[in-house]
């Protein structure tokens, strides 16, 4: 993931209020999109054992142990009512790294760094949230600090959260093996869960820590995707990018 700037460049302050852009825009539509797939959740506690105990117990130990990472990284294709767009996202114990991209070109990055966020945008993404070809242009590819606009960064890193992405794992009421795999070269066990409104497939990792390390959707899903896990523990490079032109620049 890039999370450098062009040094150097600046944007004149623009007169007159800017209306707030990314509630109701696609930053939204991108956050409700991730946050719909593999609507994974809370898990039971973790339960002793991972070898020749019950589906069900192995994948809450899978969740236990995925969710309470100190760094994870996701990254995949998701899809929701006719919509598809790609995840990137690398979560640490301080901040997170984010890359989200829907349709074939509108794609935004951002770092929270603690209680500082930042996005970049290309020419795609701003017009889409702006509906101005201008400001788009003044915006696009440049890393913006969002930090004083809490509730609308937020729309996007919250629901993209790691928390928000597992907010269901373990929670179907039908769960059996269904064989074992690799992942990148990982040997993992299957597990299939099945609820009233999910049908995923896990592959957990047959070791001593039982890592996620992907989920797949039914493609009959009205939700569904692919997403891989990795990077347990290492932490992502959340600094703050240089450069970095503050929001209220282009608030009256």
């Amino acid at each position: 993931m890039r999370v450098t700037s062009e040094e150097g460049t600046t944007l004149e302050r623009r007169r007159g209020p800017v209306p707030s852009w990314i509630s109701g825009s696609l930053v939204a539509t991108i956050a409700a999109t991730a946050a719909a797939l593999l609507p994974l959740g809370a898990p039971d506690a973790l339960a002793a054992g991972a070898s020749h105990v019950p589906a069900t117990t192995l994948l809450h130990n899978a969740c236990t142990a995925t969710l309470g990472a100190s760094a994870v990284h996701a990254h995949g294709q998701v899809s929701t009512g006719g919509k598809s767009m790609t995840l990137d996202v690398y979560w640490g114990s301080g901040g997170d790294l984010i890359t989200l991209t829907q349709g074939a070109d509108q794609t935004v990055h951002a770092i929270v760094d603690g209680p500082s966020t930042y996005f970049e945008g290309n020419h795609a993404f701003w017009q889409s949230v702006t509906n101005s070809s201008g400001t788009a242009s003044l915006l696009s590819d440049r890393w913006i600090d969002m930090t004083s606009d809490t509730k609308d960064a937020a729309s996007l890193t919250q629901s993209v959260n790691k928390t928000s992405i597992l907010k269901q794992c373990g929670q179907g009421w039908s769960t059996s093996y269904v064989g074992s795999g690799t992942v990148n070269g990982v040997k993992a066990k299957k597990v299939h869960q099945d609820s009233n409104k999910e049908s995923n497939t896990y592959y957990i990792e047959n070791g001593s820590t039982p890592y996620i390390l992907r989920v797949t959707g039914s493609p009959s899903q009205k939700d569904s995707g692919n997403l891989l896990f990795s990077g347990f523990g290492v932490q992502p490079n959340i600094a703050a990018p240089p450069n970095a032109i503050p929001i209220s620049q282009f608030e009256g």
